[in-house]
């Protein structure tokens, strides 16, 4: 590897800040919702409730994933430097969160 490709893949991993490690698999949206202040993430009352409710419940499969669906597509955090991050779910699992101004094509997912 040749140091500017170290650098870059060092930027990379910078930019990204791990929330939720991939191990944790289909109840990663339920440890979001009752580890992180939803509500400043614009996340709406009820789809934080049916994240709370987890993926167990038949009844609530469908409206989870749908939920959770939601929240990735908009759920937006600012920081008190005015700096707004989203969410990104990472290729093999994990839950990020990343400043929307570093996002580039590369990393829409």
């Amino acid at each position: 590897m040749t140091n500017a490709n170290a650098s870059s893949n060092a930027n990379q991993a910078e930019k990204f800040i791990l929330l939720i490690d991939g191990h944790h698999g289909v109840y990663i949206p339920q440890i979001f919702a009752s580890n992180f202040p939803t509500t400043d993430w614009g996340v709406t009352e009820e789809q934080a409730d049916i994240l709370l409710r987890g993926p167990d419940l038949e009844e609530n499969a469908e409206e989870y994933w749908d939920a959770w669906d939601r929240v990735l597509n908009n759920a937006e955090w600012h920081s008190g430097e005015g700096e707004k991050f989203v969410l990104y779910p990472g290729e093999c699992g994990d839950l990020f969160m990343v400043k929307a101004a570093d996002l580039t094509e590369e990393d829409e997912w």
